[in-house]
């Protein structure tokens, strides 16, 4: 994050700069090149910014629907285990394989449909 602030500093020093040469080279007075070069630098470093902003925001919608794809996963994967936990200590073993099997096919369904769109 700081080189990118000081890659921002360096680019609108330079685009303030070379302004100045251009405006000057066309025989403008001095209050002209520094008006219009103050003006389009603070142009570009606005657009700059605005766009690193609208990286973050971004990146942080990103990140939120990660986080909820995780829950989610979460929440899926710990009922069906909790299902084969309490079944597995159950006397009969025709619920208890019919259980463990709804389980895994829930477990399946979670990995195929949820995971794959972290």
């Amino acid at each position: 994050m700081f080189l990118l602030a000081v890659a921002t500093a360096i680019i609108v020093c330079l685009i303030g700069v070379g302004l100045d040469m251009l405006i000057l080279h066309e025989h403008e007075t001095r209050r002209v090149a520094i008006e219009v070069s103050d003006t389009l630098g603070g142009l570009v470093a606005g657009v700059l910014s605005f766009r690193l902003l609208q990286y973050e925001r971004e990146r942080r919608a990103r990140l939120r629907q990660k986080i909820a794809i995780i829950a989610d996963m979460n929440h899926h994967v710990r009922n069906a285990l909790q299902v084969i936990s309490f079944h597995a200590y159950s006397s009969a073993d025709k619920e208890q394989i019919e259980a463990v099997r709804e389980s895994m096919e829930r477990i399946q369904w979670a990995l195929k449909e949820v995971l794959p769109k972290l």
